[in-house]
């Protein structure tokens, strides 16, 4: 019995070690897309969940980023509502024009600009955007989350992510209750290897999934630098600030 506990032990310390090796892993592939990125294109679709009403919708989304030669970065994220009845589609749109991040209302076409204190633009995208991009730092997602691979096979790793302190009520309640990722162990047709397939999380209130339908990574064609243009230089657009202030 001892020598079948025993044998237990070091089965699971073994596959406690693999599981640390393939976090780390993912960090060091991560890290070198992000060194190596001229342009990222994801397209996915998100379903957010209601589980005290159990209502369901999903929608269409985008996000599409380029890197210049001179390492200014533009990118633009991109949620498309399905049609209600008598009602418009819905478009939803946030735009990072080299450090500024815009909101964007196209059937108006006026912006909010939010101006960052502090200058942490990560911090301010991983609140109002999508808190999984506190994975493209391993020691800022470290000191802030929880971070485990919960199961390997194939095609597929799956980690869990929970932070460490959570801020459920109050003024400025934190977005971020528990996520999960799951990642490519190999390259499909769709998705590179070591990219997320899908990502769930849940705010406390309401649960969201985003299921990958494409990822290209510096493909031949690139998003044009003109669609990053910043409102302000759009004609008949008028442009706000967080918090409001008259209209440029």
């Amino acid at each position: 019995m001892r020598a079948f506990l025993g044998s237990l032990l070091v089965v699971g310390l073994a596959a406690s070690a693999d599981r640390a090796d393939r976090r780390d892993q993912l960090y060091a592939s991560w890290q070198e897309a992000q060194r190596g990125v001229k342009s990222l294109v994801v397209e996915f679709t998100r379903e957010t969940r209601d589980p005290i009403f159990k209502e369901r919708q999903k929608a269409e989304g985008a996000f599409r980023l380029i890197r210049t030669p001179k390492g200014e970065v533009f990118a633009s994220y991109e949620i498309v509502e399905p049609e209600a009845k008598g009602d418009k589609q819905e478009r939803w749109s946030g735009l990072l024009h080299n450090g500024t991040v815009y909101l964007l209302d196209h059937d108006k076409k006026t912006a909010i600009r939010f101006e960052q204190t502090g200058g942490d633009l990560w911090r301010f995208l991983e609140k109002y955007f999508n808190p999984f991009v506190l994975l493209l730092d391993q020691k800022r997602a470290g000191e802030k989350c929880q971070i485990e691979v919960v199961q390997q096979d194939e095609w597929y790793t799956y980690l869990a992510v929970k932070p460490k302190q959570v801020k459920p009520f109050g003024w400025f309640p934190d977005t971020f209750h528990e996520g999960r990722a799951v990642l490519m162990n190999k390259a499909s047709e769709a998705v590179p290897k070591d990219m997320p397939r899908r990502l769930w999380y849940t705010n406390g209130i309401r649960e969201y999934t985003f299921e990958i339908k494409g990822w290209r990574l510096n493909a031949a064609e690139a998003p044009k630098l003109e669609k990053f243009a910043r409102p302000e230089d759009r004609p008949g657009w008028k442009v706000g600030e967080w918090p409001f202030q008259s209209n440029k």
